[in-house]
């Protein structure tokens, strides 16, 4: 393992600004001078925020030590783009010194060619890399690292004391917490060191470590594994195979990419986007992992304006109608958000079980109903007020309180029926609901309005 490097300079605006204005004057000298004063992560944000063209010129000037650095901190579509064109052995050689995971996650993104060759270049990693690649990139084996502090069952404190000084160049960053092992590889307890410094040399492992840790099967899929992380306020975890022999371990610092990468992937999702997606993809490309959600989109707007034109002589007759119809529809929606929102969390955090799932429906049922008579009553006054027409306030106010309930069964149902069918539900729940409240909302206002005032 190397030292450390130092942390560089943060990516400030006059810095970004000041690459900006010497890649237009083809300054080099510049360029280098800004390019490697930067943080590794920080030169990997710069990177990312200029157009494809001028990536690969950016990332020549970054030093010869913190290049694999950089490559991990981009995000995959950059990733791939920077790596695509590149022989195997100078990947191999950017990539050597980078942590395991990291290393395994940059494999999995280059094509299979390209990875076996990568792979064959990469001494140091080859004895590893069978064992991690086998797993999928978003299970606990394709987070684990290979590097952790290990410890044998038979050492004293001391022993373990003289085991980092003499082979600190060889350990890991992170040496916080050991993980003791068998002579055979089974892990059979931890110990921090915080907790380890506190007895005598001549203590025994074994009588101070906490014996039965939390442990992960490779299989376990990545947000389970950070909901173990928080349930439990783990720092770092062991990856065991099926016998519980030691395979890797999974530190905090991964577990907070996987937060992060899950946030921002659902938030993409819900709107359309492939998480993957590249600030300045190819218009060809974008348009193309775009249009089939937006044609989803048109195909559930005909509907609602197929229903609304049900009523067209109603509205005809009473011009209200038209003028409030959005009002219900769009407090419809906002409703389903909200518990669209509140119904993935739960899911996620494994919260909605068979045993509770009717109690939660009724649960929001009942806030639907609370909420939409409160609402409905406050356009009801309003609507009398503005047009002077109990009746037209009596609809609105029923359709109102309709259309909560069913946001409050629809936000609740929709994500819970496409997760139990094994279908991401930030991945358009919001657009089936939504549609839903439409429809609800226009049928219930405009109905109620033909059959008591036309």
């Amino acid at each position: 393992m190397t030292a450390p490097k130092p942390r560089g300079q943060f990516l400030t605006e006059p810095i970004y600004e000041a690459v900006v204005q010497a890649l237009r004057d083809s300054d080099n000298t510049k360029l280098d001078l800004l390019v490697k004063i930067l943080h590794p992560a920080d030169a990997a944000d710069l990177i990312e925020r200029l157009p494809p063209e001028q990536r690969l010129l950016v990332y020549s000037f970054v030093t010869e030590d913190s290049r694999g650095d950089v490559i991990s901190n981009l995000r995959t579509e950059v990733q791939e783009s920077l790596l695509r064109d590149m022989p195997s052995e100078q990947v191999a050689e950017i990539i050597a010194d980078l942590a395991s995971d990291d290393i395994t996650d940059i494999v999995h993104n280059l094509d299979d060619v390209q990875a076996a060759n990568t792979l064959r270049d990469l001494d140091e990693f080859n004895e590893s890399s069978p064992e991690l690649l086998r797993y999928e990139d978003d299970t606990a084996g394709g987070i684990m690292r290979v590097e952790y502090l290990s410890a044998s069952d038979t050492w004293t404190v001391q022993d373990f004391i003289d085991h980092i000084r003499n082979n600190h160049d060889d350990l890991p960053e992170d040496i916080s917490k050991g993980f003791i092992t068998d002579n055979e590889g089974y892990l059979v307890g931890t110990v921090t060191l915080a907790h380890m410094l506190r007895f005598p040399g001549h203590k025994r492992l074994v009588d101070i470590m906490r014996t039965k840790p939390i442990t992960v099967t490779p299989d376990m899929h990545q947000s389970e594994v950070s909901h173990l992380f928080e349930k439990y306020d783990l720092n770092s975890c062991a990856v065991v195979d099926f016998k519980g022999r030691m395979l890797g371990c999974i530190t905090v610092d991964d577990i907070l990419d996987v937060v992060i990468e899950e946030s921002q992937g659902e938030m993409l999702r819900s709107s359309g986007v492939r998480e993957e997606e590249d600030l300045f993809a190819p218009v060809s490309v974008v348009t193309r992992n775009r249009l089939p959600w937006l044609l989803i989109n048109l195909a559930t707007a005909i509907l609602a304006s197929i229903v609304i034109s049900m009523f067209d002589d109603s509205i005809e007759q009473l011009v209200a109608l038209a003028v409030l119809m959005p009002i219900v529809a769009s407090m419809g929606g906002n409703a389903a958000g909200q518990v669209i929102a509140v119904t993935i969390r739960a899911l996620a955090m494994k919260q909605i079980t068979s045993r509770n799932a009717k109690q939660a429906i009724w649960k929001e049922i009942a806030v639907g109903t609370l909420n939409g008579t409160i609402l409905g009553l406050v356009l009801l006054l309003g609507t009398v007020a503005f047009y002077d027409n109990w009746g037209l306030g009596i609809v609105i106010f029923i359709a109102c309180l309709v259309n909560h309930v069913a946001a409050g069964v629809s936000g609740y149902l929709v994500p819970v029926v496409m997760e139990r069918r094994g279908i991401d539900p930030a991945l358009s729940s919001s657009i089936w609901v939504t549609t839903v409240t439409d429809v609800v909302g226009f049928i219930s206002f405009l109905g109620l309005a033909t059959l008591l005032l036309i």
